[in-house]
């Protein structure tokens, strides 16, 4: 039900460019499927992330797509993987796994900045919630490991869905 509701959504909001439609579809896949193995086995799947990456640069190919910032995007999946990465190397693979670090690389290439800062403070936040709700019904423990995949999506669905909205609120403290 859900792999129909996205489609349709999708279909809804890209139906005026069939390339980002096509790409917006294949990613929605790869990342239901991300989200599934992560929650259920996790792992993320490599296979799923290269897919989503390239698919997310096909958008770059649409006419529409002449707003889309290649440089930005660039250094916003740059810039999120180093610090993923830095997480995880401080962690030794135990506080985030290396999947997370590759996942966020393709998240930062397809929204790009701030958009991308907003999708992991998302993550973190829905991630926190969850876990604490689980820690507090005494499901998990402080010790146990959560997958953070399902999370890192689940943000970037909302920032996809209210990302300009989020953005607009946030702009008004800084500015």
């Amino acid at each position: 039900m859900s792999t129909g509701v996205g489609y349709l959504l999708l279909t809804l909001k890209y139906n005026n460019s069939w390339l980002i439609l096509a790409s917006q579809l294949i990613i929605f896949s790869c990342f239901l499927v991300i989200f599934v193995a992560d929650f259920k086995y996790t792992i993320i799947p490599d296979a799923m992330i290269i897919v989503a990456f390239l698919a997310s640069l096909m958008m770059l190919f649409a006419p529409e797509s002449i707003n889309i910032n290649f440089y930005n995007r660039l250094s916003s999946a740059v810039g999120a993987g180093l610090v993923f990465l830095f997480i995880w190397s401080i962690t030794q693979g135990r506080g985030m796994g290396f999947g997370d670090v590759k996942l966020v690389f393709v998240l930062g290439f397809i929204l790009g900045f701030p958009a991308v800062a907003v999708s992991l403070y998302l993550a973190f936040l829905t991630g926190t919630v969850a876990g604490v709700i689980l820690i507090a019904i005494g499901k998990k423990s402080v010790k146990s490991k959560i997958p953070f995949g399902p999370f890192l999506i689940l943000g970037f669905w909302l920032t996809q869905v209210w990302g300009d909205q989020v953005i607009k609120y946030w702009m008004k403290f800084i500015i």
